[in-house]
């Protein structure tokens, strides 16, 4: 068990090892929504402090052998495989299969969250690295700061990366704000403000209205029994359905999707240069997706496939948006690449999540509803393929590290 975890000669051994892990989770956690590089400094050192350390090298084998572990290994092998039948050039495969790598980090980081302390650090800093970006977002949409001269819907990441993880910040807020009191209660919920504020108001990623009001929707399922908490939580989704409504940022984007909506009906043609919008787009991204998982129902095109076919068809000549590897979404992705049995392996990865995280008393109710709030993102946007996944991921290691705490 971590709470038990000889490191060293002594206490100051073992002090001077936790406090450097409890900074290298700060710096990892902090660092994810703000700067890839750093981030990815802070994963590396935070991985190769586990392989180094030997107590904490056999609890990231032991947790390898869990369900959730050994379904995200299956998915990753599987994903190798299907390099063997893709038709793509190996260097896009192993861009492609990198990507999906991703997962294989629930085991390791799950392995440094078994410790309490290093779930509520890396918990503090995660929050504290989206309520920044959010203040700096905020503070150049009032032009409060006239140097500070970015998009205030595009600070560190775009607005669809944004919504997500302000949806979740502002949901993961309100949750802890309900645990604390007095003065932390109070910081909590403003920060719980502050992130709905950014996500309601500023930012133009129209899967964060929907995922802020869901995850508010789902902490009231969760206290649906407390009277005080309710009254609470409503007070939240008075004020975050307020900033709905009277958003113009929100109205633009809700007009703009119902205008894109009513030019696709206009134009049968799937392909056609009217349908250059964000949605037409992605119905034809999802078109095209469906007729490779159709043709290759099985095991699909293979890894790195999606981005292949494009090229290989000449398709999306009105794309000029960089490389297309992916159809905006998850789902869509998997099912074009790897066929029904990819699917059925990322399917088995989110529930043997969900079925592991619920057993946690603190973090399981709030992991379940960033989960879930992820797998419906994935339905617009490939979430998983790129940064975003990281963030599902420090969270769901901390439940998981909550979950196992004391069976590993």
């Amino acid at each position: 068990m971590s709470e038990v975890l000889v490191v060293g000669e002594g206490d100051l051994s073992k002090t001077r090892f936790f406090f450097i892990t409890y900074c290298l989770v700060g710096w990892t956690c902090f660092f994810m929504p703000i700067s890839p590089s750093l981030f990815s400094i802070g994963l590396s050192l935070l991985s190769l402090l586990i392989v180094l350390t030997p107590a904490y090298r056999s609890q990231a084998l032991a947790l390898f052998k869990t369900s959730w572990g050994a379904a995200v290994s299956c998915f990753f092998l599987f994903a190798s495989l299907a390099c063997l039948w893709g038709e793509a050039d190996w260097h896009d495969k192993f861009v492609v299969l990198l990507k999906h790598s991703k997962l294989l980090y629930l085991p390791v980081l799950a392995t440094i969250f078994l410790n309490r302390m290093t779930r509520f650090v890396g918990l503090q800093a995660l929050l504290g690295g989206v309520s920044v970006t959010a203040v700096l977002s905020i503070l150049s949409y009032v032009n409060w700061v006239p140097f500070l001269h970015i998009d205030p819907d595009y600070v560190f990441k775009n607005h669809i990366i944004m919504g997500l993880m302000g949806a979740s910040g502002a949901y993961i807020a309100a949750y802890l704000a309900i645990k604390a009191k007095g003065m932390v209660c109070g910081l909590y919920s403003a920060l719980c403000l502050l992130l709905g504020f950014q996500v309601l108001w500023i930012n133009e990623g129209r899967m964060g209205y929907v995922l802020c009001l869901f995850l508010m929707g789902w902490l009231s399922y969760q206290y649906r029994k407390n009277r005080v908490v309710m009254a609470f939580i409503m007070s939240l989704l008075l004020i975050f359905t307020m900033l709905y409504g009277m958003s113009t940022v929100r109205q633009a984007r809700m007009q703009k999707l119902s205008y894109e909506w009513h030019e696709l009906s206009n134009h049968a043609s799937p392909m056609g240069v009217q349908k250059a919008t964000s949605v037409g787009f992605r119905v034809q991204f999802y078109s095209v997706a469906k007729e490779m998982l159709f043709t290759h129902p099985i095991v699909g095109y293979g890894t790195a496939g999606f981005g292949d076919y494009v090229i290989k068809h000449h398709l999306f000549a009105d794309w000029h948006s960089g490389r297309l590897r992916e159809p905006h979404s998850q789902y869509a992705l998997v099912g074009a690449e790897l066929g029904a049995i990819g699917l059925c392996l990322l399917s088995w990865v989110f529930v043997a999540l969900f079925v592991t995280i619920k057993r946690g008393k603190v973090l399981g109710w709030m992991g379940m509803g960033v989960l879930i709030a992820f797998c419906l993102n994935q339905w617009t946007d490939s979430m998983l393929f790129y940064s975003p996944g990281y963030f599902l991921i420090l969270i769901m290691a901390m439940c998981l590290g909550e979950a196992h705490e004391n069976s590993v």
